[in-house]
């Protein structure tokens, strides 16, 4: 089960942009997280840490696959949508 997650995460253009992604299984089990797709450069790790530098305007989709030790798997796709400062 992904925790405190909104759907929508936004990140400032040609920042890099960390985000730990957090989730628990009811019976115990350790989580590994799997980037399915996503921007170019982007990378997430098995304990689910987001790594990307925002280097386009248009907004990312990204999809990953949650799975258990027993091998139960739930896909998640987000969406991040990039801010300018002026």
């Amino acid at each position: 089960m992904l925790e405190t997650f909104q759907g929508v995460l936004q990140t400032f253009y040609g920042e890099d942009f960390v985000y730990q992604f957090l989730a628990s299984d009811p019976e115990g089990s350790a989580i590994h997280f799997t980037l399915d797709s996503g921007p170019e450069g982007a990378s997430l790790s098995p304990s689910g840490l987001l790594l990307w530098k925002a280097l386009s305007m248009n907004p990312h989709k990204l999809t990953f696959s949650l799975t258990d030790d027993c091998n139960a798997k739930t896909k998640v796709e987000i969406e991040v949508m990039n801010i300018t400062v002026k």
